[in-house]
Order: C-alpha cells, then sequence, then structure tokens
C-alpha cells in the first residue's frame, strides 16, 4: 500500500439509524449502524460511542501593562460521559458491499439531560466509527436530545357512591327529616322511635 493512499480517506461510508427522539435518561436505545463500501476496505472494528459534552462560557481575566485588567471569554469544555461498544470486530467488505449492524446503547440515568442557553450547553452525541487497518478512520455522528425521565403520574379513581336517603315526616311539625338523624332540621325536636 502507497505511502499517499494511507492517507486518503477510504472509499466507503457509515451511517446511523436511530428512532426519533428525545430520550429519557434511563432509557435503551436501539438503533442500526449501515457500513457501504465502493472498494475493497479491511476494518479491524465497528465502535459506537455515546457521548455526553458540557460546554461552558468562562471569562478569562488578565493584566496588562498598558492596558490594564482585560476580560475575554472563552468555552471551557468537558466530556462528562462516554462509554464505548464494540459492534463488530475485524472484518473484509468488498467493494460495493453494504452491511447493517443493530446496536443497543442505554443513556445512563444519572446524566444530564440536554441543555442550551446563552452561556451553557449539554450535547449528546451517537458516534460510529469503522476504524481501517493502516488508512484513516471513517466515522459519522449524530446529535440527540436527552430529557429526564417522565414521571408517571398516578391517576385517582375517585368512586362516587349514591345513598338513597329514606326521608319520614317529624311528629312534632310534619317536616322531612332523613331516617337517620335523630333531631329535626325543622323544628329541632329529638325523633321519637
Amino acid at each position: 500500500m502507497s505511502f499517499f493512499k494511507r492517507l486518503t480517506k477510504p472509499k466507503a461510508d457509515i451511517t446511523l439509524d436511530l428512532p426519533e427522539g428525545p430520550f429519557a435518561l434511563g432509557e435503551e436505545t436501539k438503533g442500526t449502524i449501515t457500513v457501504e463500501s465502493k472498494e475493497d476496505v479491511n476494518a479491524n472494528e465497528i465502535v459506537l460511542k455515546l457521548v455526553c459534552i458540557e460546554t461552558k462560557k468562562k471569562i478569562k481575566k488578565e493584566w496588562d501593562p498598558v492596558e490594564g485588567k482585560t476580560e475575554e471569554p472563552y468555552w471551557d469544555e468537558a466530556v462528562l460521559f462516554n462509554i464505548k461498544r464494540k459492534v463488530a470486530d475485524s472484518l473484509s467488505l468488498p467493494s460495493g458491499s453494504k452491511k447493517d449492524f443493530p446496536f443497543s446503547v442505554k443513556v445512563p440515568e444519572v446524566g444530564r439531560e440536554s441543555y442550551y442557553s446563552v452561556d451553557a450547553k449539554v450535547k449528546w452525541y451517537v458516534v460510529a466509527r469503522m476504524d481501517i487497518k493502516k488508512r484513516r478512520n471513517v466515522s459519522t455522528r449524530k446529535l440527540i436530545q436527552v430529557t429526564k425521565p417522565s414521571t408517571v403520574s398516578q391517576v385517582i379513581k375517585e368512586k362516587e357512591v349514591i345513598k338513597e336517603v329514606v326521608m319520614i315526616p317529624c311528629k312534632y311539625c310534619q317536616g322531612l327529616m332523613p331516617q337517620t338523624s335523630t333531631f329535626c332540621p325543622n323544628c329541632g325536636a329529638r325523633r321519637r322511635a
């Protein structure tokens, strides 16, 4: 293999097929990695990565003898979560071939949900990469939205109880009163048995 061929990108494509999001924290995500080759390719492995990156805008404060105190904004980046799964071991793809590799990955329960603001961002990516022997790697990535898990709302069922109340006449005022009451609501007299 010539030196220049090692530097050129292989004629192979890798694509990710994921269900529509958003994905909840703790949810199992299934999808397919499709590899299509337009030349003979010998791959070491095909890898899937789930990555969470937090980016924050910070202010760098310096003292300049000429200008005095200066403030310069910059973006600080940190990887909060990074998991790597091997989808396929070494394989040989002849020219014109196309293969699908199903995968399953779980978004961690304790992670942070996707977040976008003026000075902070939390982004989740699903990355698929094919490592090719003595050549440049072929990769793709897809931005996904991760949300808090939905709380299952408990449905409280109220049971309506309908009672029939028998009304009886009061011995003193002849007004109707419930059979269960001990005093007449009209005159206040005690009910006789």
